[in-house]
């Protein structure tokens, strides 16, 4: 059984506009330009913890999922 039509998805870079933590909540947000629009997304404490003030792109990963639609399956600093 397959879950995604591309197996291997592609990465690209794209404009980190900001990272915030929820302390109330204790929820981790990174704010991502795609594709002109400001996409929020809940990366693991992992990545999130890697993040400074000076990064300004992050990569993600995506894959077409089984219905069409993109996921984030990874997130990534530049080298």
């Amino acid at each position: 059984l397959t879950w995604t039509n591309n197996p291997r998805g592609n990465s690209n870079n794209y404009r980190l506009i900001n990272h915030d933590k929820n302390y109330k909540k204790g929820s981790q947000y990174i704010h991502v330009l795609v594709n002109g629009k400001d996409e929020r997304f809940n990366p693991s404490a992992d990545f999130f913890n890697q993040l400074s003030d000076a990064d300004s792109l992050v990569i993600l990963c995506k894959r077409k999922g089984f219905l069409g639609y993109e996921y984030v399956e990874e997130f990534k600093l530049p080298q």
